[in-house]
């Protein structure tokens, strides 16, 4: 994967649990409402970490991918897995800023399965750049929704998300605690079996 682009993210992913699934993990009473929002930011922290180190996406994300070029095997790698679907995908052509939008099956195919998604160009390439003076770092713009579903998500993932947000809710106040070895644990076992 190549440095020079940019990754944004245009509609963010929803919880992977919900409030009550936190809270009863945590043995924590429904009808005790005064720790709701500090489940709620260690349920977003706990997706943080998990995608961080799994390098996966666990909702639905919708992210805008901006590059300068293609890869030196002239492919365009999107850094975000699993893909679900391609929205759009344009590439700058001239100095004006005009775009052309490439359409799969036609301009470009799509390889979304596995750890490394991409897509490929159809025939000759990519459409060239006509334009004179310096090429923007926008000049291919690829908007796609990666995430797993409710049904497609690792278990492990789940259990680890659950059992973060438990330490976390337990230890609050104590930063220096590290994270049990058994929650890298799980999250590890699950990113192999991806």
């Amino acid at each position: 994967m190549k440095a020079d682009y940019k990754i944004e993210v245009h509609t963010a992913g929803a919880a992977i649990l919900t409030l009550a699934e936190l809270k009863a993990f945590a043995r924590v009473e429904s009808e005790m409402i005064a720790d709701d929002d500090i489940f709620t930011r260690l349920e977003k922290a706990a997706r943080s970490y998990i995608e961080g180190r799994a390098r996966c996406v666990l909702s639905a994300t919708v992210f805008n991918y901006y590059a300068l070029t293609p890869d030196r095997d002239n492919r365009i790698y999107l850094p975000r897995f699993p893909v679900t679907g391609i929205t759009h995908f344009k590439m700058r052509t001239a100095a004006d800023g005009s775009q052309t939008t490439l359409v799969e099956g036609t301009d470009y195919r799509s390889a979304i399965i596995g750890q490394s998604p991409y897509l490929e160009p159809i025939n000759a390439g990519w459409p060239s750049y006509s334009g004179t003076g310096n090429i923007r770092f926008d000049h291919i713009e690829v908007r796609f929704t990666a995430g797993f579903t409710s049904t497609t998500r690792p278990t492990e993932l789940e259990q680890a998300a659950l059992s973060l947000v438990n330490f976390w809710y337990e230890n609050r106040g104590d930063a220096n605690r590290p994270i049990p070895q058994f929650i890298n644990d799980l999250i590890d076992s699950a990113q192999s079996g991806m």
